[in-house]
């Protein structure tokens, strides 16, 4: 039985251990080097970031009024943008780069020309502050989501102002939209994801049972995240809404030296082998606010903001926090990430006004 108990013991410090050498080989997958900070364009705190569609410039949004265009890789801002009367809460560019979308609490959405910076259209419909909009793939029609539990849907070619379809099947506010090429995904405060196919006309529900800041496909689409205002980050399976991993806020440490709380039992043994490390801590608050979720390139790491100034990345299988990075103090809140699909690169943006640029180790230090 001792030398039973010494092999499972020695097995659980080789899985840490390989999994150690994994991290060191492909650390350089994860921007964890701040390339730097771009300042100087908002007042207050910034809501949304966002890159265009190829990765060159992105698009930030705040308290101030305001949406500012940058070159990201070279901290540059190219040019702001008023035409709000309120905090902008949303903002994206056109798949041509040729105009851009923005919404607010002023309930407006407005579609802007990028390069005068005049608005093109105004649509009004909505009856409470706008929290979310989206472009389609060829930015034809614009998707919103309000605070008056509506997404609205509009036509930005024709010339009419009046939504061409709304959607009011949730109960209480509409956090975020996502879409692809024929489903529109939404979260809401009321605990529920929806997934509306259009080109199907179905409707499918997910309940979370906790209110729904954010909702993001995954990038095979077969699977949904989901952020719940419990702190809990939920990997949904898309065709039965199982809940197929939970992501939580205890941080693990590595090396094979230090000690981590890990229960489990070896099969056909009577064994459980448990070790506590002493040093282990816990973060990744989601109470209160809206933070940004994102899925890495090949869906390895769930990636989401917090309310205590962290980013995280969880190893997608393991469940584990992989690293953090520190994007303000403790008490601010980082409201919005994105992660380029075909780099190592993310934007953050929070409650301190700040929006940083983080690069992973292959990356050169020149200009993008």
């Amino acid at each position: 039985m001792e030398c039973r108990w010494l092999l499972c013991i020695t097995i659980h410090k080789l899985q840490n251990s390989l999994l150690l050498v994994i991290r060191m080989l492909f650390k350089d997958k994860i921007p964890s080097r701040l390339h730097g900070e771009l300042s100087g364009a908002h007042e207050g705190p910034v809501r949304a970031v966002t890159f265009n569609k190829d990765g060159h410039y992105c698009l930030t949004c705040g308290a101030d009024k305001m949406v500012a265009l940058w070159n990201p890789h070279r901290l540059k801002l190219i040019k702001k943008y008023s035409g709000h009367t309120q905090e902008v809460l949303g903002a994206a560019a056109s798949h041509d780069n040729a105009s851009l979308i923005s919404c607010g609490i002023d309930k407006l959405v407005l579609l802007t020309d990028v390069s005068t910076g005049k608005p093109l259209r105004k649509f009004r419909g909505h009856e409470h502050r706008v929290n979310c909009v989206l472009f389609n793939s060829d930015s034809s029609v614009a998707i919103s989501g309000s605070y008056d539990k509506t997404v609205r849907i509009w036509d930005c070619r024709s010339k009419g102002n009046d939504p061409i379809q709304v959607l009011d099947e949730a109960t209480d506010s509409i956090s975020s939209v996502d879409i692809t090429e024929h489903e529109i995904l939404t979260s809401s405060i009321d605990g529920t994801v929806r997934c509306y196919d259009i080109r199907a006309g179905m409707l499918s529900l997910f309940n979370i049972n906790h209110p729904a800041p954010h909702a993001k496909h995954s990038h095979d689409r077969h699977c949904i995240l989901v952020a719940g205002l419990d702190s809990n980050i939920r990997l949904l399976d898309k065709t039965n809404g199982d809940t197929l991993c939970m992501y939580t806020g205890v941080l693990f440490h590595y090396p094979i030296d230090s000690y981590h709380v890990c229960s489990f039992p070896y099969v056909d043994t009577d064994i459980s082998v448990t070790f506590i490390d002493f040093r282990s801590s816990v973060g990744h608050k989601n109470k209160d606010y809206k933070v940004g979720i994102a899925l890495s390139p090949t869906d390895a790491y769930v990636v989401s903001g917090s309310e205590e100034g962290k980013i995280y990345f969880w190893d997608l299988m393991t469940r584990r926090i992989v690293t953090s990075l520190q994007h303000g103090t403790e008490k601010s809140v980082v409201y919005a990430i994105d992660y380029f699909d075909e780099h190592s690169c993310l934007l953050s943006a929070g409650s301190v006004g700040s929006v940083k640029l983080w690069k992973g180790t292959n990356w050169p230090d020149g200009d993008s």
